[in-house]
């Protein structure tokens, strides 16, 4: 056989495979560049996954991680949204200066609430908070409620403050002429975790220097009124609040009024719970506090049941702190707050009252009456009288029953 040259051969094999050289060729650096630009995505992807694990991390370290219930492309989003906004994230979320009151009602939406927020100027950018929200998952944690928003909160602090129901507000009501105990009696049902027992320990034995008087038994000091608490509060939070009205609303005006009549804060106070336990109607404030004011300058006893009800406690039988009618033996009770014995005030207030028969204290008018009963006509005013003959013509029936201001003097 003959032998073939190599050219011939490199021929014969190109047209046997069906190729040309420059296909086959081509198809060889195609093959080449796919290996490549392969390469390049694997690089980059792995670029971005080690780029956007710093990103997370980031975000992780400032915020927290994200929820569990956002899916992968979720977080990947979010998350890539959220990490240039760190800065703003963790500033004041606005300009406000003061706290906020937010009402957070049921079926609520987030984006309802941030709206509201920026309403109240406590937001300056709505979809920025909202991001967070979904972020964290606080989005689906929101409560109803009300919340004190406090001034310099960034976004995070806010949301922590609507997803806490330790954080929401509950209303506290404390009526006119109630005694320590009774107030207790109000914290089980009241959304507090404040048990009685800590409040009356506390309210009982309070640090001198930040009495408002200067004494340690808050009964007295604690104005009437409704209060927006927070569920979270400390005993101790919760006696220096009202501490703190106390003392706003004890002005140099009322104090030198005090001065004026002759008495210092604590006998103020004293006479103003006696007052406001003996008053039916807020108009009779001042005459009443004329008359204890006229005992107390002449040496007189008070002579005030309801120091002796507060002496007595609680009666069983009746269910009260305030026992009524009291009997003579009642009447005769040793005790420091029994006014029908001792002469001047007793050693504190007796109950808690509203501020402004204090101020009626203050600006009790100058009278010629030592006394004072009921009405006969079941109105809540008072016959006030001069002498004693004067208040014994005034009883309604005559019998041999203990009341106020009945025994001769």
């Amino acid at each position: 056989m003959n032998k073939k040259e190599p050219d011939e051969i490199q021929e014969s094999e190109g047209i046997q495979n069906g190729l040309p050289d420059s296909e086959r060729l081509g198809k060889k650096k195609n093959r080449r560049s796919k290996k490549i630009l392969g390469v390049v995505l694997i690089l980059s992807v792995l670029f971005l996954a080690v780029h956007f694990n710093g990103v997370k991390k980031k975000v992780e370290n400032v915020i927290g991680p994200a929820s569990p219930a956002l899916s992968r492309f979720q977080q990947f989003r979010l998350i890539t949204q959220l990490e240039p906004e760190l800065t703003r994230l963790m500033e004041p979320a606005s300009d406000k200066t003061d706290q906020t009151l937010l009402s957070v009602r049921p079926g609520e939406t987030p984006a309802e609430i941030a709206r509201e927020l920026k309403e109240k100027q406590v937001l300056s950018n709505e979809d920025l908070f909202l991001r967070y929200l979904i972020y964290s998952g606080e989005d689906r944690q929101l409560k109803p409620g009300r919340y004190i928003i406090p001034a310099g909160s960034n976004i995070p602090e806010i949301g922590k403050v609507l997803t806490d129901m330790g954080n929401s507000l509950v209303e506290f009501s404390i009526l006119n002429g109630m005694r320590l105990e009774e107030i207790a009696d109000l914290l089980p049902s009241s959304g507090l975790s404040i048990s009685p027992e800590e409040f009356l320990q506390t309210a009982r034995n309070y640090p001198n220097d930040l009495h408002p008087a200067g004494g340690t038994d808050l009964e007295g000091y604690i104005p009437a009124g409704s209060y927006i608490v927070a569920r979270s509060i400390s005993v101790q939070n919760f006696l220096k609040g009202f501490t703190d009205t106390f003392n706003q609303k004890l002005t140099r005006e009322v104090a030198e009024g005090l001065q004026r009549k002759g008495l210092s804060v604590a006998e103020g106070v004293t006479l103003a719970s006696i007052v406001s336990r003996e008053a039916m109607s807020s108009e009779e404030y001042g005459l009443i506090a004329s008359v204890f004011l006229n005992r107390y300058r002449l040496g007189m006893p008070f002579q005030s049941d309801p120091t002796v009800q507060y002496a007595i406690g609680w009666d069983e039988t009746e269910k009260t702190w305030w026992k009524n009618p009291l009997t003579s033996s009642d009447l005769s009770i040793q005790s420091p707050y029994n006014t029908y014995i001792y002469s001047g005030f007793p050693p504190t207030p007796i109950c808690n009252f509203n501020f402004e028969v204090l101020e009626a204290v203050v600006n009790a008018p100058e009278t010629d009456y030592y006394y004072f009963r009921m009405r006969c006509d079941g109105s809540p005013f008072h016959n006030f009288a001069e002498t004693y003959a004067e208040h014994v013509a005034n009883a309604c029936i005559k019998e041999e029953t203990a009341s106020s201001f009945e025994i001769n003097q």
